[in-house]
């Protein structure tokens, strides 16, 4: 926990549904419970999209600065789906907050990626035998939104 962590301090129902965590458990956490708990699959998949956002969120920017990420994301139940994030910078009362908002990408998840595992073996084999292409053009129907606030460590 760091003070550069970007809490949540708001979370939608959309959120809680898309991922199945209750407000009360995201409310003041970073978002990286969102992550695979298998940190292969988890570089595997998200680590160039994780340096992006790391910097995106630790560089204050000016309001309206935005990115969007591709994520490998695991819900409260271990059901993966791939999650796309958009966040933009605003500020209230010049305080600088992250406002994201997310949602689920319909694609077909490739065989044995489709849940959550702790075993280390499995988890590269995955990795090994997995390539994810993602179709273009497909509307988006954003589901969740959460706001993050810089300057406030998270638990």
């Amino acid at each position: 926990r760091s003070i550069n962590d970007c809490p949540l301090v708001y979370i939608s129902k959309g959120f809680d549904t898309l991922t199945g965590y209750t407000t009360e458990f995201s409310c003041g956490r970073s978002c990286r419970f969102l992550q695979p708990i298998c940190a292969a699959v988890n570089d595997a998949f998200n680590l160039e999209e994780r340096k992006k956002m790391r910097e995106f969120c630790t560089t204050i920017q000016p309001a309206g600065t935005s990115i969007v990420n591709l994520l490998l994301n695991e819900r409260y139940t271990g059901e993966r789906f791939w999650n796309l994030l958009h966040m933009t910078y605003a500020y209230v009362d010049e305080e600088p907050f992250i406002l994201g908002v997310q949602t689920n990408v319909s694609v077909s998840m490739p065989n044995g990626l489709e849940r959550s595992s702790e075993d280390k073996q499995e988890c590269l084999a995955v990795v090994t035998r997995t390539k994810v292409i993602v179709p273009r053009g497909a509307p988006i129907r954003w589901r969740g939104v959460a706001v993050r606030k810089l300057g406030m460590p998270a638990h």
